[in-house]
């Protein structure tokens, strides 16, 4: 018997921020081959402004430790769901939506995965431990039954973003030519790059391609 679309979908994407945005090519697999179903997203918090904008998702709901739990918002709405990794807090995810199909991307041979993760999830999609996220996203599509015919990290933005954004483009003096952007700081210290690797890296990109260097905007916080 042919299993029914799902009408509702959850994807879990609870990781750093990058993992986050290397998730959007799962919406946009999902939402090209099943029309009309509805998309939820559960990140972690103060990471759901960086996808609420996109208008395949009908929903964003933030984890946030020690806050409101999103428990109650994600147990038993769903038909599937699916992460791009097999953490404690993802399995634990995945069983409370009650879906009848719970995929999750595990690394091959992970022998300290623990026996209830076996419950939580019905079809476990094992990953080479250094393949990409990207990846990842086009083996749970495949094990989910879909046959996607791209893979396209895609982010969206709301208006005033991308005006605040092109403010602080011209306010670099880099409106209206090739530029590129330039991050040099890290949610953890360790990942930073000293300061002055930074300043060579930017320099020899301006004398190789001639780009206009501009800095990324750093939240006051």
């Amino acid at each position: 018997m042919q299993t029914p679309a799902p009408r509702r979908v959850l994807i879990c994407a609870l990781r750093q921020l990058g993992d986050v945005v290397l998730t959007t090519p799962l919406i946009g697999m999902v939402h090209e081959a099943i029309p009309g179903c509805r998309i939820d997203l559960l990140v972690p918090g103060g990471m759901g402004d960086l996808v609420r904008p996109d208008p395949r998702v009908d929903s964003v709901i933030e984890h946030v430790r020690r806050g409101s739990p999103y428990m109650p918002r994600s147990a038993l709405r769903y038909d599937w769901a699916l992460s791009t990794n097999a953490s404690d807090r993802s399995c634990i995810a995945l069983l409370a939506t009650g879906a009848r199909r719970r995929f999750a991307a595990s690394i091959e041979n992970d022998r300290r995965g623990r026996w209830w993760k076996r419950l939580a999830v019905t079809r476990p999609t094992h990953r080479p431990e250094r393949k990409p996220v990207v990846k990842w996203c086009l083996m749970l599509a495949r094990a989910a039954g879909l046959s996607p015919e791209r893979c396209e990290v895609r982010l969206h933005s709301h208006d005033h973003h991308r005006e605040a954004a092109r403010d602080h483009i011209a306010g670099r003096g880099a409106a209206g030519q090739p530029y590129f952007v330039i991050h040099p700081f890290s949610r953890h210290p360790y990942k930073e790059w000293p300061i002055s690797k930074v300043a060579a890296l930017s320099d020899g990109i301006v004398a190789r391609h001639g780009l206009q260097p501009v800095d990324s905007p750093v939240h006051p916080d």
